[in-house]
């Protein structure tokens, strides 16, 4: 009874983090233009799209292929949820795709940002995906262990 008094606790203390975060996530405004910051790093704002947080406004065209994925993916977490795996690995085989054609082009496909190609882009969208999937499964677990069903215990 102690142990689930204390996962309860801790899953709610992480639940609530969560929402926080998400809020703040989600005050910022949309974007209308292409950026490119902090590319190496997982606070990467790429496009109008790509990055925590970072998302075009309504109707806008993402700035290259790796956005478009980033777009789509947004789209995706918007209307399933942000815990939805099959969304992030929806976004992974889209980067995979885009990276397949790069190499098939031999790196003459290039994004829109000469100050953060895709060389570097890539990488850390992907790094940030592996880290968002384990996210998401820690999530999904902890809320399969609070609410299990009494009954089948």
């Amino acid at each position: 009874m102690k142990i689930r008094t204390s996962l309860m606790r801790s899953a709610a203390a992480f639940f609530f983090v969560v929402f926080l975060v998400v809020d703040v996530v989600r005050s910022e405004k949309c974007t209308r233009t292409c950026i490119a910051q902090n590319c190496n790093t997982l606070s990467i704002k790429y496009g109008k799209y790509c990055g925590i947080g970072h998302f075009g406004c309504p109707g806008e065209e993402p700035c290259d292929d790796l956005d478009a994925c980033c777009m789509v993916h947004d789209n995706c977490v918007d209307s399933k949820g942000m815990t939805n795996i099959s969304c992030h690995k929806k976004f992974q085989r889209c980067v995979s795709r885009l990276s397949k054609s790069i190499k098939q082009s031999k790196n003459k496909k290039v994004g829109f940002s000469t100050q953060c190609p895709y060389s570097v882009v890539i990488p850390t969208v992907n790094q940030g995906m592996e880290i968002g999937i384990m996210f998401s499964q820690l999530v999904v677990s902890l809320a399969d262990r609070l609410f299990v069903n009494p009954a089948t215990i």
